[in-house]
C-alpha cells in the first residue's frame, strides 16, 4: 500500500550505497526478498522487528518489518499489530528535512519502508 501524500522518490541509488565487504554477513539468504525488495544486509534488530537494507529497481531503502509470529500468543501478536499500525500513523505525519523520510508500507507483510540513510556503526 502506498500513501499518496508520501513522496515515492528515492533518494539513493543502491549502486553508490553501501560497498562493505561484510554486506551480506547477517543475512541468512543472500536471494531474500520481502514485498518486493531484495534484503542486502541487516542493519539492527529491536524489540518489535528488524531493520534491513533494501533494494528495488536500483534504488536503497531501509525495510522495518515487524514480526508478528504465528507461534507468539495472539495477545503479543495483537500488541505488535498496534505498533505497527501506531508507528504507520505517526510516520505519516512527519515532514522535516532532519528526519528520514517515510516512503510507503504494507499490512499484509508488515513492513514500512523508509529513506536508507548511510550512517556509521559504533
Amino acid at each position: 500500500m502506498r500513501d499518496p501524500n508520501v513522496s515515492t522518490m528515492p533518494t539513493q541509488s543502491i549502486m553508490s550505497g553501501n560497498n562493505n565487504s561484510n554486506q551480506n554477513q547477517n543475512v541468512k539468504s543472500k536471494n531474500k526478498s520481502i514485498g518486493g525488495y531484495k534484503i542486502i544486509e541487516s542493519l539492527g534488530i529491536g524489540l518489535t522487528g528488524k531493520v534491513y537494507l533494501a533494494e528495488k529497481d536500483g534504488y536503497a531503502y531501509a525495510l522495518k518489518k515487524f514480526n508478528i509470529i504465528k507461534d507468539f500468543s495472539s495477545e503479543k501478536q495483537d500488541q505488535i499489530q498496534y505498533l505497527f499500525e501506531r508507528e504507520i500513523e505517526f510516520v505519516q505525519k512527519l515532514n522535516n528535512r532532519n528526519i528520514i523520510k517515510y516512503f510507503s508500507y504494507d499490512r499484509e507483510n508488515s513492513f514500512l519502508i523508509m529513506e536508507y540513510m548511510k550512517g556509521i556503526n559504533k
